[in-house]
């Protein structure tokens, strides 16, 4: 049985870069096509199950991912795999935030909004807890879960803590 993680695929927002936390944007053009060529690089063994964010973005990609492969269950919809909450961050310029990263002592690097706790922000605690509550054993069977760039990290950080290296591409990553 084989684990593949992938990231929802580029939206509207992402273009822009705005935190999206827990609101939603709609793929884009290159979104639609990225998520079709992720589908096209996995390899699977038979029935696979697709687990996905209940967040559009995720839901769309796992859609796409579906299609492409000629996948006939229903998506399973699991808001443990949710992006992290971001709250009042939610929308404004990933800058302001790493701004108020950077005042918080953090250097920026793209892990900084992954280790920073942020008043208003969802804890890490939380996030890593809500994401080890995913339900990866589907007795046999290959999966594909498909979220976000932070929980997915956490999902990895949390299953596979000895090999976890902090990730933000749109491949996918296979445990």
């Amino acid at each position: 049985m084989a684990i593949h993680i992938i990231r929802h695929g580029e939206t509207k927002q992402n273009i822009e870069c705005l935190i999206q936390g827990w609101s939603d944007s709609p793929l884009t053009e290159k979104g639609i096509a990225d998520a079709i060529n992720v589908a096209r690089s996995i390899k699977l063994g038979s029935d696979p199950i697709i687990v996905t964010s209940n967040l559009g973005r995720a839901v769309s990609t796992a859609q796409i991912v579906r299609e492409t492969l000629g996948i006939k269950d229903d998506l399973v919809i699991d808001p443990n795999l949710r992006e992290r909450g971001f709250g009042q961050y939610e929308g404004r310029h990933i800058d302001e935030v790493y701004d108020i990263v950077a005042k918080m002592g953090f250097k920026r690097t793209p892990e900084g909004i992954y280790v920073a706790e942020i008043s208003g922000v969802e804890p890490i605690a939380d996030i890593r807890s809500r994401v080890a509550r995913v339900n990866t054993n589907y007795k046999g069977k290959d999966l594909i879960l498909v979220g976000h760039c932070l929980s997915n990290n956490y999902l990895r950080e949390v299953k596979k803590p000895k090999e976890f290296k902090f990730y933000a591409g749109r491949e996918v990553v296979t445990l």
